[in-house]
């Protein structure tokens, strides 16, 4: 913390600072993410399809549980159509 120009500490005390994303604008990044996906090989679509899924899992995101569940739902929607592209 540099004390003259009271910088961040760190990219949690930005997150901190900042109010969280509403669940329509995360649901829209994701959405993006996903469209970026398609243009992927099935092996590297259904790698980067896990992945989103275990950073979305509710279990992993207790303290915004409403929020992955929202996006784990929509991910779990999602998942079929992608992986047979």
């Amino acid at each position: 913390l540099e004390v003259g120009g009271l910088q961040a500490v760190c990219e949690a005390e930005l997150q901190w600072r900042s109010p969280p994303p509403t669940e329509e604008a995360v649901l829209a990044k994701v959405g993006e993410e996903m469209k970026l996906l398609e243009k992927l090989p099935e092996v590297e679509r259904k790698r980067a399809m896990k992945r989103l899924l275990l950073e979305w899992h509710p279990d992993k995101n207790a303290e915004r549980l409403s929020l992955a569940t929202s996006v784990f739902q929509f991910l779990q929607a999602q998942k079929a159509a992608l992986i047979r592209r």
